[in-house]
């Protein structure tokens, strides 16, 4: 039975890939209409229910602007 310390890893490591994975999708979608890299805006990110308000605007939003006002709306108010 995994212990409470292998699954809460095991989540950490399922939210970085899931961080790298907006990362490079963001780059692919808006490399030359965000005003700056939003990568170190997602990698801050710490719970899924954000990552999936970020996930939504990627698909979403034709711009980068208006993706990159999204990932800094769905951040926590104590990182902005």
């Amino acid at each position: 039975m995994a212990t409470l310390a292998k699954v809460w890893e095991a989540m950490e490591k399922a939210l970085e890939s899931e961080r790298a994975l907006l990362v490079r999708q963001a780059h692919h979608c808006f490399s030359e209409g965000c005003a700056r890299n939003p990568g170190r805006m997602i990698q801050a990110v710490p719970e899924s229910a954000l990552l999936v308000e970020i996930s939504e605007a990627l698909v979403g939003l034709d711009d980068g602007d208006s993706f990159l006002a999204a990932v800094t709306h769905a951040r926590p108010s104590d990182s902005r």
